[in-house]
C-alpha cells in the first residue's frame, strides 16, 4: 500500500479537535515560547547568521516545520501555513547556484551536518503531497544532485528516505540509484551500527538513540519498496521484533532514555521518539501490507502519545513513563538527567527537539488513516475523516476508539474491481462488518479484512470491534491492564503549581510542576473476575476532559512503598551537558534535592507491605499525566 496525497484527507471528529489544540497550543505558538523557534532559521545564508555553531537547531526547527505544514495541509489552514512559508520560500530562494539548500557551513562532511535536510525535506515533500506543486520535489533533486555529502555516514543515511520517494515520485532513475549506492555503503562500512542491516538481521540486542535507531532501521523497509530485495525487510522486520522483545514498554513506545535501556516500568522514552516509532511503522505497514504495524502506530497515539502531553496541548515531557507519580522539575529519576526538568510538563525543554517533534504525531496519524493499494482503499488507522478518492468519497465517522464501532459511507461510484480492506485489530476477537445492515462476506489477511466491490452511491459500511480488559504480566514482574487498544493506568489527583524558575515559559503556555493529591501506592491479584467496567463518550474537552471508560478492580493498599528522596548524582561521564549558552538561554539546571517515582517492589515486600482491601478505578493512560500503570502483584493464596 501506499500513501495518499494530503489534499485528499480531510480528518474530523476527535481527530481534528485533537489537530485543532495543537495549532492553538504549544505547538502553533513556539516562536512565541523561544529559541530557537523564535529566529528564522532556516532562512539564513549561514549559521552564525542566525546565532547558531551547530547542525542542531536546523534539525529542531525542521521537526516543527514538517509538523506545521502537515497541520495546515489538513486543516486547509492559511494561518498555519503562515508560521512557516515565508521561512521555507526564503530557504528556497537562498539555495546556491549549484542547488544546495540550507546554511553553507552545513555543506562540510560530518556524521550529522546534513541530518536535518533528511527533516526538512518531509516538510517540502508535505508541501507537494498537499499542493501537487512538483516545484518542491525538483528542488529536493537538485539538492542531492550536488553531491555534497555521500550520505553514507550515522544519521546522514536517512537521506537515503527522502531520495528514494522523491526519485518515484519524479521517475528520477539517477537519485533512485544515489539513495541505493548510499545504503549499501552505509550497510558496508558501518556494519557494527546497531541499524546497519548486518546488526539488524542478528540478535544483537540493540543499544542505540531511539531517534538513531528509528530512523536507520526503517530504511530497510523502503528500499525493500523500492525494489531493494527481501534482504532489506527482513532486516526491518526483525529490527521491530528485537524492540519488542527487549525494550517495548505497556504504553506502546520503546525505550529511549536517550538510548534503548530496556523495559522495565520506570523506564522511560522521549517525546521524540513517540514521532519517530509511529513515522518510521508507516514504512513497515506500507511495505508488508501487515495491520500489526498499524496496531502498534495506534496504541503508541492512544496511549504514550498522549499520556506526554499537558492539558490542550499546552505543555508536554520530555520523558515519559509507564509509573510516574510527580512530573515536576526535581523529578527526573532517569539517573544521567537528574539535574534536568525531562518529566516536568512545560512549553519547552532542553534540548529543543522534543517540543519540535512532538506536533509529527497527529498529522502524521491522519494522513495515514487512509491508504492505496492496486485493488483498492485500505483503512489502517482509524478516526472520522473524509477520504477523496477519484469519483468517490469515503467518509469515516463514529467515536472510535470511545465506541466500538466505525461508520463509512460511500458518495459516488466506485470502479467494480475496487475492494475495501478494514483493520481487524490484534486485541478484536470477534469482529463484524455490515453492509446497508446485512453481514458482509469478506477475508481476512494480515489482520485486514477484506471487502470486495462494487459500491454504490449512499452505501453504508459498518465495522464492529467488541473490546475486552485483559492482563498481561511486565517485565520487572508487575502486571498491566489492556482494554482493547487502551492501556488503564490508576490516575492520580494532580496539584498543578506554575514553576516560577523556568525561563522559557509564558502566561499563556506555563511550564509546570505537577505533583500528587491521592494515594497511588497499591498492589493488584490481576484478577478480572470482579471487574466493573463504565463507558460513555468524551465531553467536550475530548482527550483532556473525562475519562469516558473506567475499570473497577479489586486491590490491596501497600505500606512503604513511597516515593524516594536523594540528592542529585550526575555521573561525571554523561553525555550531555547543559553548558553556559544554554543555560542563558533557558535550559534548567536542578540542583534541589529530587523527589522520585520508586520502582516496583519485590514480592517479599508486597507480602509484608499489602494493608487493607479495597477497590481502585483505572482509566486510559491517555487521560492520566501522573499515574501508576503497572502495579505491583499481590497474591491472595
Amino acid at each position: 500500500m501506499k500513501e495518499c496525497m494530503l489534499a485528499q484527507i480531510r480528518p474530523e471528529g476527535w481527530l481534528r479537535q485533537v489537530l485543532l489544540a495543537e495549532k492553538n497550543g504549544m505547538p502553533g505558538h513556539l516562536p512565541e515560547i523561544g529559541y530557537p523557534y523564535d529566529r528564522g532559521c532556516w532562512a539564513e545564508a549561514r549559521l552564525t547568521d542566525g546565532g547558531y555553531a551547530e547542525w542542531w537547531p536546523y534539525e529542531q526547527t525542521a521537526y516543527w516545520i514538517d509538523s506545521m505544514v502537515r497541520l495546515a495541509a489538513l486543516l486547509r489552514d492559511d494561518e498555519v501555513y503562515a508560521l512557516v512559508m515565508p521561512q521555507i520560500r526564503r530557504s528556497l530562494a537562498l539555495a546556491a547556484p549549484d542547488g544546495f539548500i540550507g546554511p553553507e557551513e552545513l555543506k562540510e562532511q560530518g556524521r550529522r551536518n546534513q541530518w536535518p535536510h533528511a527533516v526538512y525535506f518531509r516538510a517540502l515533500t508535505a508541501l507537494w503531497s498537499a499542493t501537487g506543486d512538483e516545484a518542491y520535489l525538483e528542488a529536493i533533486a537538485r539538492h542531492y544532485k550536488t553531491h555534497t555529502s555521500g550520505y553514507t555516514m550515522f544519521r546522514e543515511v536517512v537521506n537515503t528516505e527522502t531520495m528514494l520517494n522523491t526519485a518515484a515520485w519524479l521517475g528520477d532513475e539517477e537519485l533512485r540509484e544515489m539513495a541505493f549506492s548510499a545504503y549499501e555503503t552505509f550497510n558496508r562500512e558501518s556494519a557494527d551500527n546497531d541499524s546497519s542491516v548486518p546488526a539488524l538481521l542478528s540478535e544483537k540486542n540493540p543499544y542505540q538513540h531511539g531517534v538513531t535507531y528509528n530512523e536507520q532501521a526503517k530504511l530497510g523497509a523502503l528500499f525493500a519498496m523500492h525494489g531493494g530485495g527481501q534482504i532489506y525487510l527482513d532486516a526491518a522486520v526483525h529490527a521491530y521484533e528485537k524492540i519488542d522483545r527487549w525494550h517495548m514498554l505497556p504504553d506502546g513506545v520503546h525505550s529511549s532514555c536517550e538510548f534503548t535501556l530496556g523495559n522495565d516500568s520506570l523506564k522511560a522514552h522521549e517525546t521524540c521518539d513517540i514521532a519517530d516509532y509511529t513515522w518510521s511503522l508507516g514504512y513497515l505497514l506500507m511495505a508488508t501490507g501487515d495491520g500489526k504495524y498499524a496496531d502498534k502506530i495506534e496504541r503508541a497515539v492512544f496511549n504514550a502519545a498522549f499520556g506526554a502531553i499537558g492539558p490542550e496541548f499546552r505543555s508536554i515531557q520530555y520523558f515519559c513513563s509507564p509509573n510516574l507519580v510527580r512530573a515536576a522539575r526535581n523529578s527526573t529519576h532517569i539517573e544521567s538527567f537528574g539535574d534536568t526538568p525531562r518529566f516536568a510538563y512545560q512549553p519547552h525543554h532542553y534540548p529543543e527537539c522534543c517540543v519540535g517533534n512532538v506536533g509529527r504525531i497527529f498529522p502524521n496519524y491522519a494522513a495515514r488513516m487512509f491508504m492505496e493499494g492496486e485493488e483498492g482503499v485500505y483503512l489502517p488507522l482509524y478516526g472520522a475523516g473524509v477520504y477523496q478518492g477519484a469519483g468517490f468519497t469515503l467518509t469515516e465517522s463514529g467515536t472510535y476508539p470511545f465506541t466500538e464501532q466505525i461508520h463509512v459511507r460511500v458518495a459516488g461510484q466506485m470502479s467494480d474491481g475496487t475492494a475495501l480492506y478494514f483493520r481487524i485489530p490484534g486485541w478484536c476477537r470477534d469482529f463484524a462488518l455490515t453492509v446497508n445492515g446485512r453481514t458482509a462476506d469478506c477475508r481476512v489477511e494480515k489482520q485486514f479484512a477484506r471487502l470486495a466491490g462494487p459500491f454504490a452511491d449512499g452505501d453504508e459500511i459498518t465495522l464492529n470491534l467488541p473490546m475486552a480488559l485483559t492482563v498481561h504480566d511486565s517485565a520487572d514482574g508487575g502486571i498491566y491492564f489492556d482494554y482493547g487498544p487502551f492501556l488503564l493506568a490508576l490516575p492520580i489527583a494532580e496539584r498543578w503549581v506554575c514553576d516560577d524558575e523556568e525561563k522559557r515559559q509564558t502566561a499563556a503556555f506555563p511550564a509546570w510542576r505537577v505533583t500528587p493529591e491521592s494515594d497511588w501506592n497499591y498492589a493488584v491479584t490481576g484478577a478480572l473476575d470482579n471487574a466493573v467496567i463504565r463507558r460513555g463518550l468524551p465531553d467536550e474537552k475530548g482527550w483532556w476532559g473525562t475519562p469516558p471508560l473506567s475499570v473497577e478492580l479489586p486491590a490491596r493498599r501497600l505500606k512503604g512503598w513511597k516515593t524516594i528522596r536523594r540528592e542529585i548524582v550526575k555521573k561525571a561521564d554523561a553525555e550531555e551537558k547543559l553548558d553556559d549558552k544554554m543555560v542563558e538561554l533557558g535550559a534548567a539546571k536542578i540542583v534541589e534535592t529530587l523527589e522520585l517515582t520508586p520502582p516496583l517492589p519485590d514480592a517479599a515486600f508486597v507480602r509484608t507491605h499489602a494493608g487493607e482491601a479495597c477497590r481502585i478505578q483505572l482509566v486510559p493512560f491517555g487521560f492520566t499525566h501522573l499515574r501508576i500503570a503497572v502495579f505491583p502483584k499481590f497474591s491472595e493464596d
